[in-house]
């Protein structure tokens, strides 16, 4: 199973590429799309740290018990594939069992997938030929400013990141202040 960063080129771009890889005009496509991100948005509050490289970061998470975030995932992934395969079947999934949105990362195993027997007896009951999986992914933090990238610790999943104390300054009215609001969106996308 392949893995890509979602970053600044998104999702639609990505399932588009996927969409377009090695197609064949002969039979249409079978895509089963689960997405895994949001269960919860996580707001971050930049610590000033010294003499550390641990993340000491407060993190507070607000559950999104009706899966909102995903359920949008979802449908920006089922258009961005009807408009790169119009007759492409898309079967849209978004589990609602929590232990799926934790440790995402023992999913993935030296390349292979590896999704409780559950997850994969609902897949091939959608018939699919290929899977679109949308996880949280964890990286550095990295919240893009007009000159540069700020942040410090690492980001997962969906949230906003907020800074009090860096110094910023508007790039049109030169207006200066404290502090930054970010949001942030740290998912990736396997084929």
């Amino acid at each position: 199973m392949k893995r890509r960063d979602c970053g600044r080129a998104g999702i639609a771009s990505l399932i588009l590429l996927a969409a377009s890889t090695g197609h064949s005009q002969e039979s249409p496509r079978a895509y089963a799309v689960l997405s895994l991100v949001g269960n919860e948005l996580t707001v971050v509050n930049e610590r000033i740290q010294v003499g550390s490289h641990l993340d000491q970061n407060v993190q507070d998470t607000i559950p999104i018990p009706d899966g909102q975030f995903d359920k949008a995932a979802l449908l920006s992934a089922n258009a961005a594939l009807k408009r790169a395969d119009a007759g492409a079947k898309v079967s849209l999934l978004a589990p609602n069992t929590p232990s799926l949105y934790e440790k995402q990362e023992r999913f993935f195993n030296d390349g292979k997938l590896m999704l409780p027997d559950n997850v994969m007896a609902a897949i091939r009951q959608t018939s699919a030929t290929r899977l679109l999986l949308l996880t949280k992914e964890r990286d550095a933090t990295q919240v893009q400013a007009a000159n540069g990238r700020l942040g410090r610790g690492t980001l997962s999943g969906l949230g906003f990141y907020i800074n009090n104390s860096v110094r910023m300054i508007t790039t049109e009215s030169r207006e200066r202040a404290s502090g930054f609001l970010g949001p942030y969106a740290y998912a990736r996308l396997s084929m």
